[in-house]
């Protein structure tokens, strides 16, 4: 009997003592005790690199900024966009050879600052003739249509004189390609100049000047 009773009073201990100790809190498990995952950490937003290094050619960062405005993107790099208009601007005050001696990089460059407000006479665009043009570079003359086309006054003459030789030469590359298939950039061309995405901001000055040259 004495045995028996101290048996009962050792497991009344031993169960005490396991009430006592307080059970270790689970790292890997949520409040109903069931096995959980730790959730892994997001990814870093990626930076995107739209616009290449400073090492990169003006023409090439020109095609990349002229691509985001005809897409309707362009707000989403507006620092990047005025850095490199910014760049552009000083060499074009400078008549930076990388731009003044190639057709097309010129071209480009006067309809981008004048779309974006920056100051620049086509009094510039006046070693640009009809002679200085491969008769089939295509792409430097369709550049130089869209010159003609951001015309600011009606006493622009060099534009006027630029859009109608580089228009009538790029028709006779559409006609000489008309049994053939047109490339994009072909295609480009037959596009009618209304459909160019121009900043709102260029559409509206025009408005203005036009009313200011009547």
């Amino acid at each position: 009997l004495i045995n028996g009773m101290d048996q009962k009073k050792v497991r009344e201990t031993r169960r005490k003592q396991q009430l006592q100790e307080p059970e270790p809190a689970p790292s890997s498990h949520n409040t109903a005790g069931v096995a959980t995952v730790a959730p892994l950490p997001l990814p870093a937003s990626p930076q995107i690199q739209c616009f290449p290094t400073s090492s990169t050619n003006i023409h090439h960062q020109l095609s990349m900024l002229d691509v985001l405005e005809k897409i309707g993107i362009s707000r989403h790099f507006a620092g990047e966009i005025k850095s490199v208009l910014d760049f552009t601007y000083s060499r074009w005050l400078q008549r930076d050879e990388e731009i003044m001696l190639d057709t097309g990089t010129c071209a480009m460059a006067f309809r981008i600052l004048r779309m974006n407000g920056y100051d620049v006479s086509s009094d510039s665009l006046s070693h640009l003739t009809e002679a200085s043009v491969h008769l089939n570079d295509t792409r430097s003359l369709l550049e130089l249509y869209k010159v003609s086309q951001v015309s600011t006054s009606k006493h622009e003459l060099i534009l006027d004189s630029i859009g109608s030789w580089s228009g009538r030469l790029l028709k006779e590359q559409l006609r000489s390609s008309k049994a053939q298939k047109l490339t994009p950039l072909l295609r480009e061309v037959n596009t009618q100049p209304e459909t160019y995405l121009y900043p709102q901001h260029f559409i509206d000055s025009l408005r203005m000047c036009s009313v200011v040259n009547l």
